[in-house]
């Protein structure tokens, strides 16, 4: 008799897990609570626009094989990010010169691996050179921004960790799936369905109930409960859904987690992001040109300090009409309590302290825009984990299986890929392998 095994969540981990289980012979089910799959992936296609339209993960960070491998057997075309970056500095725009300053700024975290402590901490205990607050400005908001993290609680040990897995990957360059990242997506989910998994739409996963061979899952499906009884389980939800606490989808569990399990779930938070795509009629920006006479026709990034979106991209080398308005950490904890319409209305207004356009003619030339509040996203409540000072250790004790209850989802990464697609494609593929071999 095959085993029997449900996943809670069709993010890229749950899939992925589902798929090598399934092909393994062992009966496979995943519960998803929203009406889709994808998890934190969230693509959107829309007429007369040949781009997708990505409301949550968008870039491959360095040649991930998790993600590489198959959508290059499936055909699907990565590029990689080009272009020139841009930073508007002392009310000009000119070419970026930080990169290089920042990256031998965090280098320096290599002589503070221990004890742990936060970003913020080693930056006020680093002796201060001459002229280095402007780059210590930039290494803040880099953090802030690139982790979503607050500097003030990420760790080092987590960030060098981190850095260490990046320079592996060859992290510096980036890419994107010509179709988004639902091609992806829709590639995981026909290999579960040639498989013979089974996915289960708005089933709201309530409680788990465990014990030695035998898990009792129960929730709601739209306006009926229901309850599984499986031989093992894989829990692939963010953190925000394993936390104690009373909301709209968490998971309560008997016997409790552990208290190891429940100091790791401390350790690790969900870092907030606001972001913006802005549709325009026309690349207005090609006509515009920097302090130096250059065009920004090619621009890939802009850098700013405004304090609700400091970081902009274009889909360079591709040419299209869009903006992508990022507002990371405690920028996107302003927003809280906005309306769509306000927060929609913000990066215009920002957008035109940067650029020499008007607020009324960047109205104008604007088609659409998209957005996804993940904060409020009851089955995320934020955008992607970080590690906080003390818990660099965090991430795998997470992943460590619990007798029948096993752990996948881009927080139990280990290797230093948290916060990634691929990271989370590859946790999937080690619950498997645990089931598997169990």
């Amino acid at each position: 008799m095959s085993k029997s095994a449900l996943i809670v969540c069709a993010g890229a981990a749950g899939l992925a897990c589902a798929a090598d289980l399934a092909r393994a012979g062992v009966a496979v089910t995943i519960l998803e609570g929203r009406d889709r799959i994808g998890g934190r992936i969230f693509t959107q296609h829309i007429p007369n626009l040949d781009l997708p339209i990505e409301l949550g993960a968008e870039f491959i960070h360095g040649k991930a094989s998790q993600i590489f491998g198959p959508m290059q057997q499936a055909s699907q075309q990565i590029i990689e990010s080009s272009g020139d970056d841009w930073c508007f500095e002392e009310e000009s725009l000119c070419e970026c010169n930080f990169f290089e300053k920042v990256e031998a700024l965090l280098e320096k975290m290599k002589k503070f691996p221990s004890p742990d402590r936060s970003f913020t901490t080693f930056l006020r205990q680093l002796p201060r050179e001459a002229g280095d607050e402007s780059i210590r400005e930039r290494a803040l908001e880099y953090v802030s921004g690139f982790n979503a993290a607050d500097p003030a609680k990420i760790s080092v040990q987590s960030l060098l960790k981190d850095m260490k897995r990046q320079e592996e990957l060859g992290g510096d360059h980036t890419y994107r799936l010509r179709k988004g990242y639902g091609a992806l997506v829709e590639h995981l989910r026909k290999e579960c369905a040639a498989a013979g998994a089974q996915i289960k739409l708005q089933h709201v996963v309530k409680h788990i109930d465990w014990s030695a061979g035998l898990v009792v899952i129960s929730g709601r499906a739209k306006s009926a409960d229901f309850e599984f009884e499986v031989e093992e389980v894989v829990i692939t939800v963010p953190v925000s859904a394993m936390r104690t606490g009373v909301r709209e989808a968490s998971i309560k569990f008997s016997p409790a987690l552990p208290e190891s399990k429940l100091r790791a779930l401390k350790g690790i938070e969900l870092g907030p992001v606001i972001r913006v795509t802005l549709v325009f009629r026309e690349r207005f920006w090609k006509q515009l040109k920097g302090k130096d006479g250059r065009s920004l026709s090619n621009m890939r990034f802009l850098f700013s300090h405004d304090q609700y979106f400091p970081t902009w991209w274009t889909t360079q080398p591709v040419e299209s009409p869009l903006l992508v308005a990022w507002s990371p950490a405690a920028r996107a904890e302003q927003f809280s309590g906005w309306s769509k319409d306000a927060v929609v209305a913000q990066p215009i207004a920002s957008l035109s302290q940067i650029l020499p356009v008007g607020k009324r003619e960047l109205e104008s030339l604007l088609d659409s825009y998209f957005m996804h509040d993940w904060q409020a996203d009851p089955f995320a409540r934020g955008a992607y984990s970080y590690l906080c000072v003390g818990a660099a250790d965090a991430c795998a004790e997470l992943a460590r299986p619990i007798g029948t209850l096993h752990f996948a989802g881009e927080a139990t990464d280990i290797n230093g890929d948290h916060a990634t697609v691929h990271g989370a494609i590859e946790s999937g593929r080690r619950a498997a392998r645990e089931i598997l071999e169990h």
